[in-house]
């Protein structure tokens, strides 16, 4: 995941990357539990493993099990949170949060605040299976990030 600002800096502020990547932590955690079950949340905590320059990236690795023929369990989670963060239909949006409902809705406006606030883009990928080599990469704009919060 990386975090970008108005000038494509190389740095970030430390209290705001505390909170972007606690936001975003808090998002996952509850969707997989919605998705997955309470018994399974523990799948979606995310370990950061890399800081890398370029519009300042986090790399995360997941607690799940990784699934050498198919895609892991926290793969849905991301899938979701991509659908919500792709949409530009507002009902579509709409009927994402009405199936996500709670936590999940909370924390996601909450990272979403943080990235306002703090005038982020943000771009993201994962490999949703090891088996096809499948990456979901992705860029939200500032504008989305606004239209996101007015959603």
């Amino acid at each position: 995941m990386g975090f970008v600002d108005e000038h494509n800096s190389h740095e970030i502020d430390t209290d705001c990357l505390a909170q972007a990547i606690a936001t975003f932590q808090h998002t996952i955690y509850s969707c997989h539990q919605k998705l997955k079950g309470k018994q399974n949340a523990m799948q979606a905590s995310l370990k950061v493993t890399a800081f890398q320059t370029a519009s300042f990236d986090v790399e995360f690795k997941s607690a799940a099990p990784v699934d050498l023929f198919g895609p892991s369990d926290v793969s849905d989670t991301f899938s979701k949170i991509d659908n919500l963060m792709q949409t530009t239909d507002d009902n579509e949006f709409k009927l994402i949060l009405e199936d996500l409902q709670g936590r999940t809705v909370s924390n996601y406006k909450n990272f979403i605040k943080v990235l306002e606030d703090n005038r982020l883009a943000v771009k993201y990928k994962w490999v949703s299976s090891i088996a096809d080599k499948r990456v979901v990469s992705h860029v939200v704009t500032r504008h989305r990030v606004e239209k996101s919060i007015d959603s």
